[in-house]
């Protein structure tokens, strides 16, 4: 890196720490359908289908309070997992978020927590002599919602979309707008049925000093697509995009544990045919 784009660097650091959205109080998305007890089996796809690896989703609710992890576990070796903890008393509200993520997928080993009732976070980044750890502190308002798309998603009503914010790291810490936009109807497989479900565009919002940043740091946040099954009780279909700034785009999706061995109702591997 040269003196000049050093210099820029900084510069637009600077910039960009004094055009990062305020931490004013904002609006949640309402409970509309609580969260409860849940275990669900995902599946990673690559955006040409091939599968890369799988993962689970753990959910346990604890009268308003609610624990979250996704985990995600790739045939390379490489790992995701993220855990949130939020309540769901009117609105959602993140209290806690922490991110692991390390592998030949990611441009880099990430180990990032913050937590939103006191704004204190801590992350790590990189790996031997190119580690890098970075502690503080932030205002963050009541919206932040890292960890919780799906969860949004699944209680947003119909209509115009709806802005939440979300923490970037770069790996130093960055509020950033998340814009979650209704974008139509689809239809999905579902057996030998097709069944109609919401499609999603979550867009991350930067000033254009921001994104400059962003893009010159290789972490410029891109689109995230999703669908959900809407009718009377909502339920996540997939999700197709990156994870993290700079990092791979993956298509996650439900899938259900399948039994080989056995014939229906018998309990006993089939007889040879």
């Amino acid at each position: 890196m040269t003196l000049g784009l050093r210099a820029l660097l900084l510069l637009l650091t600077a910039s960009w720490t004094a055009l990062a959205p305020s931490a004013t109080q904002a609006a949640g998305v309402a409970v509309h359908f609580t969260e409860g007890l849940t275990r669900g089996f995902l599946l990673v796809r690559a955006p040409d289908g091939r599968l890369l690896g799988q993962g689970d989703l753990i959910q346990v609710a604890r009268g308003h309070r609610v624990e979250s992890q996704m985990i995600l576990r790739l045939a390379d070796g490489s790992i995701y997992d993220e855990r949130v903890v939020f309540t769901q008393d009117g609105v959602f509200a993140l209290l806690s978020y922490h991110l692991v993520q390390h592998g030949p997928a990611f441009p880099e080993r990430l180990d990032a927590v913050f937590d939103v009732r006191d704004g204190r976070y801590s992350v790590t980044s990189g790996s031997g002599r190119s580690e890098k750890a970075v502690t503080g502190q932030m205002t963050m308002p009541a919206d932040v919602s890292n960890g919780m798309a799906i969860t949004l998603l699944k209680n947003l009503p119909r209509g115009p979309s709806q802005t939440v914010h979300v923490v970037a790291f770069t790996p130093k810490p960055r509020l950033i707008e998340l814009e979650l936009v209704p974008a139509g109807q689809q239809q999905a497989q579902v057996g030998e049925l097709r069944r109609a479900v919401e499609r999603y565009v979550l867009k991350p919002r930067l000033s254009p000093i921001m994104a400059l940043m962003a893009k010159l740091l290789g972490r410029k946040p891109t689109d995230l697509e999703c669908l959900i099954f809407k009718a009377d009780v909502p339920a996540f279909v997939r999700c197709d995009g990156a994870l993290s700034p700079g990092g791979p785009v993956w298509r996650i999706e439900v899938t259900s544990p399948v039994d080989r061995r056995t014939s229906i109702g018998s309990g006993r591997p089939p007889r040879p045919g």
